[in-house]
């Protein structure tokens, strides 16, 4: 806009040294314009690959977790399984003792 300004302000020939100079410095400043782009650029993809970065973070250790939370039920499920057949082991060896105490009973009250 400055520049824009200054060319409209200006009334002199394109060979003037004064608008020489101009037409270099607005192709500095533009040229200046497209380095703090690129800056900006690369920034935002340093930003990118940082955010990519913390959520690759995230998510492993997210991961990590949840395979040790699932290890943790499986180890519950089977040592309750385990209980629950020795009590059931348990409940038919003493229903056998009966039927075989029930069954003599029988036997010698005949």
């Amino acid at each position: 806009m400055y520049l824009n300004e200054l060319s409209v302000l200006m009334v002199a020939d394109a060979a003037s040294p004064f608008h020489r100079r101009l037409e270099a410095v607005e192709r500095d400043v533009h040229a200046l314009f497209a380095l703090h782009s690129m800056d900006v650029v690369a920034q935002a993809v340093e930003n990118a690959q940082s955010t990519l970065g913390e959520q690759k973070q995230y998510l492993d250790e997210a991961m990590a977790k949840e395979t040790r939370l699932l290890k943790e039920a499986v180890e519950n499920a089977q040592s309750t399984l385990g209980e629950q057949k020795q009590y059931l082991d348990e409940a038919m060896a003493k229903e056998t003792r009966l039927l075989k105490e029930v069954e003599r009973a029988t036997i010698a009250g005949e």
